[in-house]
């Protein structure tokens, strides 16, 4: 190829036509563009580091904080709290062995594991929407007073003129929320002698609940004495209004627990028996207050009746009672 022609392409390419100072000038222009990239890629990973590190951290520690200064100022109670975890790219949180108590340390409540899974579709359906919430190992004291009074009704704190005047319901969204293996000790001091009994373990599952209007949730409810009586309860309810459907029933109530009771009330003594009955109910407050139950079967098995006062006269037995 003619030497001419060489240097024509060469020409039109660029090649051997950079001055010196503008190859500087196009190292300085890579260097600030790799820089600028770099201080970038630099601060995405700070911003992903420290937000990691609040989720995992800093939101467990400030949720403590916040939850036994609320207990200690607003309801003058103690709380103590194990383990809070937080993770910031799931929004599962989980908070174990938490445990609420008077002000002179008497046990009032607490479980040992809450897990709640949040959902990010929070953010656009602008509602609280939780894909799980399970609650496991839940231990509850319910006491009522001399006077009447419930102890669990104490821990509501007085309602505002704002918090008044606001009478609807936020949006939530629960996909399942679970009680597992749960236990209620309930003591009655209003009576002549203090009535006591316990219920575990008890277990209730809640499917697709919703605050929206007129929608029906379904729930089941199931718990069982230390005497062995069984409860099972299932139905469905809404939020707005408040009301509910459903059925229950009850197996092997016995006789002695309904005598203990009601101790001085009945003329007699309920001395041994069993009731097992099971039936449907009906409640809402939207427009009035309605509450109807219908029990289409009672049967009463073993039953033995003494005089209160005297165990000298015979007794009276039943071996078998069905009331439809």
């Amino acid at each position: 190829m003619p030497v001419d022609t060489s240097r024509r392409l060469a020409a039109s390419a660029g090649i051997g036509s950079e001055q010196p100072g503008g190859v500087r000038s196009k190292v300085r222009l890579l260097n600030v563009f790799l820089r600028m990239h770099l201080l970038a890629l630099s601060i995405t990973i700070a911003l992903i580091l420290s937000y990691t590190l609040a989720g995992l951290f800093l939101v467990p520690y400030l949720a403590r904080g916040a939850a036994q200064a609320y207990v200690a100022e607003e309801l003058h109670r103690k709380l103590a709290v194990g383990e809070i975890t937080f993770n910031p790219f799931t929004f599962q949180s989980s908070i174990h062995d938490l445990a609420l108590s008077e002000s002179d340390g008497r046990f009032i409540g607490g479980f040992k594991t809450l897990l709640v899974n949040a959902e990010l579709a929070s953010l656009w359906q602008r509602a609280i929407v939780l894909k799980e919430v399970r609650l496991e190992d839940p231990d509850l004291d319910l006491i009522v007073e001399s006077d009447g009074s419930v102890n669990l009704a104490r821990l509501v704190p007085a309602r505002t003129a704002d918090t008044a005047e606001s009478g609807s319901l936020p949006r939530v969204r629960i996909g399942s929320l679970t009680v597992a293996n749960g236990r209620i000790d309930f003591e009655d001091r209003s009576r002549a002698a203090p009535f006591t009994t316990a219920l575990a373990p008890i277990h209730f599952a809640l499917t697709d609940f919703r605050t929206d209007l007129n929608y029906q949730s379904a729930y089941a409810f199931s718990a069982t004495s230390l005497a062995g009586e069984q409860l099972e309860w299932s139905g469905n309810f809404t939020a707005q209004p408040l009301g509910s459907t459903g059925k229950f029933a009850i197996f092997n109530l016995r006789a002695q627990t309904l005598d203990s009771y009601a101790q001085e009330q009945l003329p007699f003594k309920l001395a041994s028996g069993a009731v097992t009955l099971n039936g449907t109910y009906r409640f809402a407050i939207d427009p009035a207050l309605t509450f109807d139950v219908q029990l289409p079967s009672v049967m009463v098995r073993d039953l033995t009746i003494l005089e209160r006062r005297s165990d000298a006269a015979a007794p009276i037995s039943l071996p078998q009672v069905n009331v439809s």
